[in-house]
């Protein structure tokens, strides 16, 4: 969680928008209770799809995982589309 939180953090002092999957909702909570404006960031819950369609769209233009390793490769080896 403390990749993901750093990650998140960089990405909005950039002014970065960013999303985050479902396991994330606490953080996503206390970064909205901080102040962060909920077009700033959002949660997309849903299962492995979500990601999935989230990873391989040409409109995404960084992805910062953490996860297992198997999700990582297979991030890693699909091609953009859209």
């Amino acid at each position: 969680m403390a990749a993901t939180k750093r990650a998140l953090w960089a990405a909005l002092e950039l002014g970065l928008t960013d999303a985050c999957k479902a396991g994330a909702a606490e953080l996503v909570a206390a970064f909205r209770a901080a102040g962060v404006p909920p077009a700033a960031l959002g949660l997309l819950p849903g299962p492995g799809e979500v990601g999935r369609a989230l990873a391989t769209d040409r409109r995404v233009n960084l992805i910062a995982f953490t996860g297992s390793a198997a999700v990582g490769r297979e991030i890693l080896g699909r091609p953009s589309v859209g």
